[in-house]
């Protein structure tokens, strides 16, 4: 009989029994670390109003497509790479969520918040984000082809080299908003907050009917053909804008400097041009009619078959302005310069002339008007 002594010694000398558990590899580690496994037991069933949030929810990659997580609290999940097309995330929160690269075609996010999330390189493909809040969201390269961005907030969201062809982002708020390489053609961007934008060199061809572009930084944009009209542009840059063609009817240009802009046949009836700078600018078979020009000034403007029927140009100034061929039918030239300005061919039939400096001017008839000094008369 082996005593208790000898016992301990014999069992203590005895080899280990092998473990049951599965050694951490290098690969296992990485997968742990890439969120394999659930940090606790809520990350495992996202539902409608789940609690989620910092849930890494990679290991379901593949799951939930379609599915409902619509009110879920994704506060700082992580989704990256995952396929959530058609995926129901109404009023969901996913701020400083982490969506880079994930599928999301199709997708409902209406007054969904994205405040702050990263979503570099994601497929927001028709997806619908009404009214959601993208405020300060990193979409680097982000696809919101034809997406649904009504009335989204979307103010201080990276938008560089995103694809918004053919979105709807009327009503939305792009305050502040870099759009310098951001695809924007045949968006729609009515009523849309534009205000200190940054959309230099973009070229467009997109709806912009009453946005918002209040110092809007658009200087040489190409804007020819877009629909401005009734869009505020009260000290917007648009320093060597092409706007060849557009239309800016019953737009708010104040102030306007239109040195270097391009304005041949743009539309801008109705338009607030009040002490515009459009010095030397092209305007040349623009539509200019009922346009307010007062105090504005247009030295040496090309003007030829412009149509500045009832114009106001009150102490405007059209020193060598070429307003030949023109229609000035009922305009208002109240106390305007039009000293060495040529009106050959010109229509001027119930013009207001009164106080107006007509020194030099080349009549209708291509005759001078008048010698210097000749105030609101011809002859």
């Amino acid at each position: 009989m082996l005593s208790a002594g000898v016992g301990v010694a014999a069992a203590s000398s005895l080899p280990e029994a092998p473990s049951h558990q599965t050694p951490l590899t290098a690969a296992s580690a990485e997968g742990a670390a890439q969120g394999s496994t659930p940090p606790d037991e809520r990350c495992h069933d996202p539902k409608p109003n789940a609690d989620l949030h910092n849930c890494d929810l990679t290991f379901l990659r593949g799951t939930q497509a379609g599915k409902n997580l619509a009110g879920a609290n994704l506060t700082g999940a992580i989704l990256t790479d995952m396929s959530l097309r058609e995926t129901i995330l109404v009023d969901a929160n996913l701020s400083d969520a982490k969506l880079d690269g994930a599928i999301l075609y199709h997708a409902n996010l209406d007054r969904a918040n994205l405040t702050g999330a990263k979503v570099t390189g994601a497929d927001l493909t028709k997806a619908t984000l009404e009214s959601a809040n993208l405020t300060g969201a990193i979409l680097p390269r982000t696809t919101l082809e034809s997406a649904n961005l009504t009335g989204a907030k979307v103010t201080g969201a990276d938008l560089e080299g995103a694809n918004l062809f053919g979105a709807d982002l009327t009503g939305a708020d792009l305050t502040g908003v870099d759009l310098r390489t951001t695809n924007l053609n045949n968006a729609n961007l009515t009523s849309a907050n534009l205000t200190r934008a940054n959309l230099i060199g973009v070229g467009l061809h997109a709806n912009l009917s009453r946005a918002v572009l209040k110092r809007a930084q658009l200087g040489d944009a190409d804007l020819q053909g877009v629909d401005l009209s009734d869009a505020h542009l009260a000290g917007a840059d648009l320093t060597g804008a092409n706007l060849n063609g557009t239309n800016l009817t019953h737009a708010d240009l104040r102030p306007f400097d239109g040195v270097h802009t391009q304005l041949t046949g743009t539309k801008l009836r109705d338009a607030n041009l009040t002490g515009a700078d459009l010095t030397g600018v092209n305007l040349s078979h623009a539509d200019l009619t009922s346009i307010t020009l007062n105090d504005a000034v247009l030295n040496e403007a090309d003007l030829d078959y412009a149509n500045l029927g009832y114009a106001k140009l009150t102490h405007a100034n059209l020193t060598h302005a070429k307003l030949t061929h023109s229609n000035l039918n009922h305009s208002d030239a109240t106390s305007a310069n039009l000293t060495g300005a040529d009106l050959t061919g010109a229509n001027g039939g119930d013009m207001k002339l009164t106080a107006a400096d007509l020194s030099g001017t080349i009549w209708y008839d291509g005759h001078t008007c008048a010698t210097q000094g000749s105030i609101g008369r011809c002859g």
